[in-house]
């Protein structure tokens, strides 16, 4: 019943619906503006840094915990710092954080 009843909307919807061809509306809207040159691409600069940003972000997110659960081992939170600690030098070695090359 249900298939039968959208079947038989789909159909009206279909044969009264009006097609029209105009230019206006094969055109892209930009929020009122025109459409400007979109062969320009982006830096990869941007990738780079919302790739990092999430890195990071994920790294604060796991180091809340840390203090609490390490409390009886701090050679194990030392290492985990030390980890972090050298992936951010290793990022400020190879340049990834400088944003002119």
């Amino acid at each position: 019943m249900i298939l039968f009843l959208c079947f038989i909307l789909f159909s009206l919807m279909w044969f009264l619906s009006k097609e029209e061809e105009s230019n206006s509306k094969n055109t892209p809207f930009e929020s009122g503006f025109s459409a400007k040159n979109m062969s320009i691409s982006f830096s990869n600069q941007y990738y780079l840094v919302a790739i990092l940003f999430l890195v990071f972000d994920l790294e604060i997110v796991l180091t809340f915990p840390i203090p609490l659960s390490l409390s009886k081992s701090a050679l194990l939170g030392a290492l985990f710092f030390l980890f972090f600690a050298l992936v951010l030098f290793y990022e400020w070695k190879f340049g990834l954080l400088d944003w002119i090359k």
